[in-house]
């Protein structure tokens, strides 16, 4: 029963946030204890803002800015509207049910896995998948990632090519997590481009701790590196995620 209760959980049921089992059946078992007016009304605070988010703004943006707009189709100017469009729909939509799913258990005592912290200011793409979808996040990580890159260890001939081994693993990962949404081809391009957007950041990243300084950036001061970064993954990021809609294939 507590097995059957943790795969068909009704709030969590599509979409997630995802829990494991035996923090989730721990959670439930205490249930009764951890109902109380502060989580109550906690709990509905963020209910409210779930139904703000999916059902009023990420309402709004369907309806009028993916459906019902001026520009016309083919056209650059309609490719870069729709795509942000979408970006922020999105994001209201997914962040909505989250906050849905988190509110309602959190008035009947249950915790859920929190999702979504402020992924618009991630600087690179570990951070914005872990802001963006940090349950998700943590669970490739443990179950498809590191078995992965032990697996990779088991290879003679790659044992001293440490980065290659961790690029097939973050591979592996973000193309399974692109199957893992669906297997249409939006799905899994999706995966393969945001696969490549990491392993991109992963090399960077090395090269930057070898040799003690910013291999890309150069001399430019922290605060101008934050804002390009700002800049650059959001607009990656609306790309990689359009195709995922897609709406442009």
């Amino acid at each position: 029963m507590d097995f059957f209760n943790f795969l068909f959980y009704i709030p969590t049921l599509l979409i997630g946030p995802l829990d494991r089992f035996k923090s989730f059946t721990k959670k439930c078992n205490n249930g009764f204890d951890a109902i109380s007016l502060s989580n109550i009304e906690l709990g509905l605070s963020e209910f409210l803002k779930g139904v703000l988010y999916k059902y009023v703004i990420a309402e709004y943006i369907y309806r009028y800015c993916l459906n019902d707009f001026i520009f016309e189709k083919s056209t650059a100017i309609f490719f870069v509207f729709d795509m942000y469009a979408y970006l922020f729909y999105l994001f209201f939509d997914f962040a909505g049910y989250s906050a849905l799913a988190c509110g309602f258990s959190k008035m009947i005592g249950i915790n859920l896995p929190f999702n979504f912290n402020k992924p618009f200011l991630a600087l690179n793409p570990p951070e914005f998948w872990q802001r963006w979808h940090a349950s998700l996040t943590n669970w490739l990580t443990d179950y498809v990632f590191k078995p992965a890159y032990k697996w990779l260890n088991g290879f003679k001939h790659l044992k001293q090519y440490p980065i290659l081994k961790q690029n097939i693993a973050i591979f592996l990962t973000l193309f399974i997590m692109g199957c893992w949404n669906g297997f249409e081809i939006q799905y899994i391009l999706s995966g393969l481009i945001y696969a490549l957007y990491s392993i991109v950041h992963n090399i960077y990243a090395i090269q930057c701790r070898r040799k003690q300084k910013d291999v890309l950036f150069g001399q430019l001061s922290p605060r101008h590196v934050k804002y390009i970064s700002l800049f650059l993954l959001f607009n990656f990021t609306a790309l990689a995620l359009y195709v995922f809609s897609g709406r442009c294939l």
